[in-house]
């Protein structure tokens, strides 16, 4: 552990990071590129190894891996879900157990709507480094994510360029720690670790389906004649070319061409494309959601009904999640920029909607006339 330590202090050393220009939001001192990659299996494994490395671990390839990922429409939609579900949750600031509104207003501002979108991403990336850029009376006015790929978490490291092994150290800098806040763990990789395999799988599945469809899935055009004058064998295969996009063929009379499609127990060929690429849209709706019948137009009902419970337990727990970090984390750094949030604590009304009709259930379940034993 000793070596890790020298290795990682003899890392902190040189930046080219302004912190006197704060007008400049960190992600625009950067330099950043943008990659278009292409994602296989084997890829994935490599960018989880390098990540996972002990010693001088490196996540940029795996962030444009999941950068690549989230262009799913599949996923986006469920992530969007659980965004919108959080986003759209009403809130209150108590101070002393008491309703205080006027404090309140300080988070009903956009800021603070990208910053629960930041908390939400925070459990599909893995650790999330936000800088709140500050205004007038400095007052927060944006809540801007910094580049994950030129984050370091495991040795609290803001670098320039996402290959560089120095950096600026985040923690320890008096004058960058009043900026930005940290939120998850710092070697939480994140849910997309695992939703990568099923969108990278999803991606083999749709390409071979593509395939087949260019193979079987235009009208095959056959045109039998008896003719062998080339002059009018050439005019008719110019007719056959000018038909349309179909695939064609001039042939004999006595010739014959037979297509063989595979077949499936349940159908045309195209069902055991369909039906892997609806399996892996259910496990990526029930990785992120935990269920998949409110997002299928076919769910019966009382299962819909069981699984958009379990739906807004998911929400809940994302709640009880991101309001624990803004009450241990959010508001202490915003006491250090002059909020007047002493004693502030901040909830979401439906997460204490939620425990008070599980009380009230409790309650009832109990028969008071029977002596407790």
């Amino acid at each position: 552990m000793a070596i890790l330590d020298t290795i990682r202090k003899y890392f902190r050393t040189n930046t080219n990071f302004d912190l006197k220009d704060k007008k400049t939001p960190l992600n625009r001192q950067v330099k950043r590129y943008s990659f278009r990659a292409e994602i296989d299996m084997k890829k994935w494994r490599e960018a989880v190894q390098a990540a996972e490395n002990h010693i001088l671990p490196r996540r940029e390839q795996l962030y444009i891996m999941y950068h690549r990922v989230m262009e799913d429409d599949h996923l986006l939609g469920q992530v969007r879900t659980a965004r919108f579900n959080i986003q759209m949750g009403d809130f209150v600031i108590r101070k002393d157990k008491t309703d205080a509104p006027d404090l309140t207003e300080f988070f009903d501002v956009p800021w603070f709507f990208k910053y629960i979108e930041h908390c939400v991403d925070t459990e599909l990336f893995g650790h999330s480094l936000v800088e709140l850029m500050a205004g007038k009376d400095n007052m927060v006015t944006q809540a801007i994510l910094v580049p994950r790929e030129h984050v370091r978490p495991e040795d609290c490291l803001l670098v320039m360029y996402p290959s560089d092994i120095s950096g600026l150290d985040y923690i320890n800098n008096p004058d960058l720690a009043k900026r930005v806040v940290e939120i998850g763990e710092r070697d939480d990789l994140g849910l997309l670790k695992v939703l990568s395999k099923l969108v990278i799988r999803k991606d083999y599945t749709l390409t071979d389906w593509g395939r087949r469809n260019e193979r079987f899935g235009m009208p095959y055009t056959i045109l039998k004649t008896a003719s062998r004058d080339k002059k009018e064998l050439d005019s008719k295969e110019e007719m056959m070319q000018n038909f349309g996009s179909n695939m064609w063929a001039i042939l004999d009379e006595e010739d014959s061409v037979e297509l063989k499609e595979a077949m499936s127990n349940t159908g045309g060929g195209h069902k055991s494309f369909q039906d892997f690429s609806e399996y892996l849209d259910e496990a990526i709706s029930i990785l992120v959601n935990g269920q998949m019948a409110t997002s299928k137009d076919t769910a019966y009902v009382g299962s819909s009904e069981v699984q958009e419970r379990q739906l807004n337990k998911y929400t809940l727990a994302r709640m009880r999640r991101i309001q624990y970090h803004i009450n241990f984390n959010l508001i202490p750094h915003l006491i250090e920029r002059g909020y007047p949030l002493e004693g502030c604590k901040f909830h979401f009304l439906d997460l204490e909607k939620s425990e008070e009709q599980t009380n009230n259930t409790n309650t009832k379940g109990n028969d008071p006339k029977e002596p407790n034993k």
